[in-house]
């Protein structure tokens, strides 16, 4: 039994068409089941190999679609019974015809990427420059405008005419002047060259480009290392990637290579997957190649931004309802002009240049040009805040806006890891504002608290990020203790310096926390053990803490204070480590270290500065603000709650995790009522955008990620969130 995904670009939202190739394969041998999709425009066939192969089922597809007009047909994926997270590695490899010792064959590549395509994803094209003076006269007006013009040309008025045409071009080289210039500047986004991918074929680790990787290919990864496909991990040595641009988690994710048995998992729960365009931030691993170019999640989302369709702008209704109202007014008083002209037996051609020419009058000759000239000086206004509109008629959408969605990840918050709390043994906390430590004496330092000195400390030696000059790299969290090391006037490098690494545990599947070994230089000459990561695990291997610069037993009654604060840093949606240290002159093994307990550090993706602030604006002039968000609910809330995204009222948190197959039609029962959607996938975001503006809302979106894109192009204002040089 096998699986093959078909993209067929005329199955979007084609009803018919669903209904027609469901018919057809039902009565097909060997056909298990075929299931067409409307919403992403692919059909999933679900075969014996016995009987079929891809090629074959493609044959019968086409046969099936014959009789209708042409459509595109490939196959984007070969799909296993199950999905790719829950397979074992070794079914994984036989589903692929890999090995991950020797890797794909140049033939299999070639084979391979013939079979499938290069791994390209599709580029939407922007309008050309043809396309964009076309639109200009695209509008009620504007033809009403030319057809008077014919018509002064048929009764003899040359002078008329030429006046309207000229009026007419010089509107329509505004608003192609003004929207070309957009459209070049955002089409150039698209000329990113990505770098070369390290894969392993006939057994040697080379270098290739990334439209060369092929399915079954095993990508070699590092830190820093762009994911070129979508791959199943066959290993991982603390891997963590950054997901933030397909899922919208703020956080990095741990990766691990063990099969995951539920076959429903949303994305960002397939921790033994990597998807293309997410970024390695630390570790090692390797992993064999699933999907490539449009079949990937990214080429997912890719083909959902190109079939999603712009709704019309509330201007283009109303000018379009005015265009209709006029024609029928001119339209009316012409006829009974040329009635009654007939009536009083005038001159039969005298009455029909009468009507004709009142016609005429009765349309606006300046209306389409006023128009354009306010909404290209309101762009121009526009651009003096650095902000790029492409559509002139977006100018007037926003004075609508009943709704503004905003993306979580670099929107609200600026993506960037940051301390935000410290608990302390004893029960002292500190609070870190703007990467600045908040003493509650305002008469007392750093150095007048040795706890947190140590702690600290500890924290910038439990490190991964590496330091050379002014050139810092590593996972966000890991930088931002080293932003808290600065803060309290630590020199990493002196501090590195003076306790040499000598080795070190990563975290892993089964240990959750990271412990290095350090050589002391001082006069103590004694091995310095650092230890941080999950809290309850950093604190079972502890039988002491330091209270006071004194290391003191570590009561059950201190434990469960600090089992508390974990919890209540969790609360607020912090990512809490727990961090110890202990100095012996000999540890043979690291893992029966006894440690001494330290505290707890709560990171958080800040706010971005003022954005409360700019709620409390839209909300004050009437505008809905909604976040949708991929986090989860626990994370949305506290910053919801931080940014009082509801206004005031108690915040509705909807988490659309498991809903695989949302509909429009389903949310816009609630979509009024909820605040926060949590654990959305791109799709989601589209729906719910889908889902509010069926409800009679005109809505905008803000995004920085690609997967914004689907929703920023079906809103009727899309925001893109960032900066093109």
């Amino acid at each position: 039994m096998a699986r093959v995904r078909l993209d067929i670009d005329r199955l979007y939202r084609s009803p018919s068409l669903k209904q027609w190739l469901s018919q057809g394969f039902s009565d097909k041998p060997g056909i298990l089941s075929a299931i067409p999709n409307t919403l992403t425009g692919t059909l999933l066939i679900v075969f014996s190999t016995e009987q079929h192969s891809v090629a074959k089922i493609i044959t019968i597809t086409k046969s099936l679609l014959k009789e209708t007009s042409s459509t595109t047909l490939a196959p984007s994926q070969i799909v296993p019974k199950k999905p790719w997270h829950s397979l074992s590695e070794s079914e994984v490899l036989d589903w692929c015809k890999s090995s991950k010792e020797r890797g794909l064959s140049l033939a299999q590549a070639r084979h391979n990427l013939q079979a499938f395509g290069s791994n390209l994803l599709p580029i939407h094209k922007g309008r050309s420059e043809g396309e964009i003076f076309w639109q200009q006269f695209k509008n009620l007006p504007v033809a009403l405008l030319l057809g008077s013009a014919g018509l002064s040309v048929l009764t003899g008025g040359l002078v008329d005419a030429t006046v309207i045409l000229g009026v007419v071009l010089a509107n329509a080289y505004l608003g192609y002047v003004t929207e070309s210039s957009a459209e070049k500047t955002v089409n150039s986004v698209n000329h990113i060259k990505h770098p070369d991918a390290m894969v392993i074929r006939d057994k040697k680790g080379v270098t290739i480009k990334l439209e060369d990787i092929a399915l079954g290919d095993i990508l070699l990864l590092t830190p820093g290392s762009y994911v070129p496909a979508d791959a199943r991990l066959l290993s991982a040595e603390n891997l963590q990637v950054d997901e933030s641009i397909l899922t919208g988690e703020s956080l990095q994710v741990l990766k691990t290579y063990a099969s995951l048995f539920n076959q429903n998992l949303a994305l960002a729960d397939r921790t033994n997957m990597i998807f293309r365009g997410t970024q390695v931030t630390s570790g090692s691993g390797m992993a064999v190649v699933v999907a490539t170019g449009r079949a990937t999640e990214l080429g997912t989302i890719q083909r959902l931004m190109g079939e999603a369709a712009q709704p019309e702008t509330p201007l283009q209704k109303e000018l379009s309802s005015l265009g209709k109202k006029m024609v029928g007014a001119s339209l009316g008083i012409s006829v009974l002009v040329f009635g009654i002209g007939i009536l009083r037996r005038s001159s039969f051609l005298e009455t029909l240049k009468t009507a004709i020419s009142l016609a005429v009058a009765a349309i606006p000759e300046g209306l389409p040009a006023v128009s354009t000239v306010a909404l290209a000086t309101g762009i121009k206004r526009l651009a003096k805040h650095h902000l790029l509109v492409r559509h002139l008629d977006a100018v007037e959408t926003m004075g609508n806006i009943d709704v503004i969605c905003f993306d979580k990840t670099g929107t609200l918050t600026l993506n960037d890891m940051a301390v935000a709390e410290i608990h302390l043994s004893g029960g002292l906390s500190f609070s870190v504002e703007d990467h600045k430590i908040v003493y509650h004496d305002s008469s007392k330092a750093f150095a007048d608290y040795p706890d947190l000195m140590q702690l600290v400390k500890i924290a910038v030696l439990c490190n991964e990020a590496e330091v050379a000059g002014d050139a810092i790299s590593g996972s966000p969290t890991e930088l931002a203790l080293l932003h808290l090391g600065s803060e309290a006037h630590i020199s990493t490098d002196e501090l590195r310096a003076q306790y040499p690494r000598i080795s070190i545990q990563y975290r892993s599947e089964n240990r959750n926390y990271m412990i290095t070994a350090h050589e002391s230089r001082d006069e103590k000459n004694q091995r310095l053990i650092a230890a941080k990561g999950q809290p309850k695990e950093i604190l079972d291997r502890c039988t002491s803490c330091l209270k006071d610069g004194k290391i003191i037993a570590l009561t059950e009654r201190e434990r469960a204070r600090i089992e508390e604060a974990n919890d209540d840093m969790a609360k607020k949606a912090l990512r809490v480590l727990g961090l110890a240290y202990c100095e012996e002159e000999s540890i043979a093994n690291l893992d029966e270290a006894r440690l001494v307990w330290l505290g707890l550090v709560g990171l958080a993706d800040p706010c971005r500065p003022g954005i409360r602030e700019v709620i409390s604006t839209l909300q004050h002039a009437g505008i809905r603000t909604v976040m949708i968000t991929g986090d989860q609910p626990a994370t949305a809330l506290a910053v919801g709650t931080e940014l009082n995204i509801s206004g005031g009222d108690a915040i509705n948190v909807f988490d659309a995790s498991n809903l695989f197959d949302l509909e429009p039609d389903v949310l816009a029962s609630f979509v009024e009522q909820a605040h926060i959607f949590a654990r959305v996938s791109p799709s989601h975001k589209l729906h719910i955008v889908q889902a509010l503006q069926r409800v009679g809302k005109i809505v905008a979106m803000t995004g920085d990620g690609i997967n914004d894109g689907p929703a920023l192009k079906v809103s009727d204002i899309g925001i893109a969130m960032g900066g093109v040089d």
